[in-house]
């Protein structure tokens, strides 16, 4: 008889949606062209993080994202075939109180592999932003499967000038399915619930370091 899980997983779907434009480096420009163009991107993925004490100890909160992207750029629905997710990192070169989440998918379209890079920005600025921040993803999309990289190397890929660059593009949470998305959580494991919680818990208080915490007067 197999042992009972000593650690309990934590996991939710999320869907985005939005525009895209091949042959773009700046995500706003290469949203605002395929707005146009009505050139959609969108993907659905489960998030999941295997351990969630382990995740929430980490600084890194690494987890895992399957699913599948869909839109002009990728030629159709493509399945993920290894995801990463990063959820409240530092952002280097930024105030403190900022985080980033982070997403990086793999993909093979007709023309060969793809990998989906993108960032939530979340960060205190003039204004009531909490909404936009943390449901507003800036993508781009690189020929090749590419390794997560360091925060530099990471840096010099994203910022326009790499030549496997593909195009670029926004994609936002819309509220109804931000609903939906709160309905999916699960837990697997001893923790149940409460593991549920914890996340909960850690989610919220990253949120109110960025926009209540210390940093804001």
């Amino acid at each position: 008889m197999a042992e009972p899980a000593e650690v309990t997983s934590v996991a939710f779907t999320e869907q985005m949606k939005g525009f895209a434009t091949a042959g773009e480096t700046d995500p706003e420009t290469g949203y605002a062209r395929g707005r146009e163009a009505d050139q959609t991107l969108m993907f659905e993925l489960t998030i999941t993080a295997a351990d969630v004490q382990g995740f929430l100890a980490d600084p890194a909160h690494a987890g895992t994202a399957a699913g599948y992207l869909d839109g002009a750029l990728t030629g159709g629905r493509r399945e993920v075939e290894r995801g990463w997710f990063n959820l409240f990192v530092d952002a280097p070169g930024t105030p403190d109180e900022t985080r980033l989440m982070r997403y990086r998918l793999w993909v093979t379209t007709d023309h060969g592999p793809v990998t989906f890079v993108g960032e939530k920005v979340v960060r205190d600025d003039r204004g009531f932003d909490l909404w936009s921040d943390t449901t507003t993803l800036f993508v781009q999309l690189f020929a090749g499967h590419l390794e997560p990289l360091d925060d530099a190397s990471r840096t010099a890929l994203v910022s326009g000038a790499d030549e496997r660059l593909l195009g670029a593009g926004v994609l936002r949470i819309r509220p109804l399915d931000f609903a939906r998305q709160l309905t999916t959580f699960t837990a697997d494991g001893p923790g149940g619930v409460g593991a549920i919680a914890d996340f909960g818990r850690m989610f919220l208080g990253q949120l109110w370091d960025v926009y209540l915490g210390s940093g804001r007067q």
